[in-house]
């Protein structure tokens, strides 16, 4: 993926939607540059589970991402926010993943720039969906 950005340098977006990734390996085993000029990465609909290492691959390859789509995935949890790694993310879709523990929520308020997340189809503990949305919004 990130061979792609480095011919293409003025690539704000990129989208590696339903690919049946299930870790990211944005650069192909390379040791590429970051590419200073994507903004938004969607990895909606692949088979991704481990949050750490998506945040980790994410912000090594795109160091000024704003916006994170990873809605239909495998994530079971959000890790809190480790510093200098998706400093600049503003927005986190991670809508139908199996998101259960209300930690999440929690480690969601350590993003410094946060401001938007889109947390449904969720199971949070098998609350029923206008208990678990009553709940996020009350925290």
């Amino acid at each position: 993926a990130r061979a792609i950005c480095a011919s293409c340098p003025q690539l704000e977006e990129l989208h590696l939607c339903a690919n049946g990734w299930s870790t990211l390996q944005l650069d192909g085993g390379e040791e590429l540059a970051p590419h200073t000029g994507v903004r938004v990465l969607n990895l909606d609909d692949n088979a991704l589970s481990d949050w750490n290492d998506v945040a980790v691959q994410a912000h090594a390859a795109f160091p000024h991402l704003v916006r994170l789509s990873a809605n239909g995935n495998q994530f079971a949890s959000v890790a809190p926010f480790q510093q200098g790694c998706l400093a600049s993310l503003e927005s986190l879709l991670v809508g139908r993943n199996a998101l259960a523990d209300w930690a999440c929520l929690d480690a969601l308020d350590t993003y410094p720039k946060l401001e938007e997340a889109r947390l449904s189809d969720n199971p949070w503990g098998g609350a029923p969906a206008t208990v678990a949305r009553s709940a996020a919004v009350a925290r």
